[in-house]
């Protein structure tokens, strides 16, 4: 979570909390902002996350809104039946004065993606690791 300045409130407690959580639930997947991002705090929560996540087999990294050019997905996941309520989710956040946050910009990114995958919307994610679980 960051604060006005873009940067990480309190990475300590971030880092205590993500372990935790990690250690409690043993998930095996784990979803991460890209670290293409403007973002400082997306960037923290990357790095932060990964320094914790040692036994997730599975971790994705997520086009944050803040991503830059350098976000380079490999991995394309089908939001046709998701789309509808995706859109009720980000529309939430229409003119909230976030941006490039909108239900506009959502649709408009699906289908960009999509055209790199062989579905007409698609969730872009980079694979940041890749193991059985």
């Amino acid at each position: 979570m960051g604060d006005e300045t873009g940067q990480m409130a309190d990475p300590e407690a971030v880092t205590a909390k993500l372990k935790e959580v990690f250690e409690s639930a043993s998930p095996g997947m784990l979803y991460v902002p890209t670290l293409s991002s403007d973002q400082p705090s997306s960037v923290e929560s990357h790095r932060i996350a990964l320094a914790v996540s040692e036994g997730i087999p599975n971790v994705l990294a997520y086009q944050d809104p803040s991503a830059n050019v350098d976000f380079r997905p490999r991995f394309f996941v089908d939001l046709a039946l998701h789309m509808k309520r995706k859109l009720e989710l980000v529309a939430i956040y229409d003119g909230s004065g976030l941006e490039n946050v909108s239900a506009d910009l959502a649709q408009a990114t699906a289908l960009f993606w999509g055209r790199f995958a062989q579905h007409h919307l698609a969730e872009p994610l980079e694979v940041v690791r890749s193991g059985s679980g």
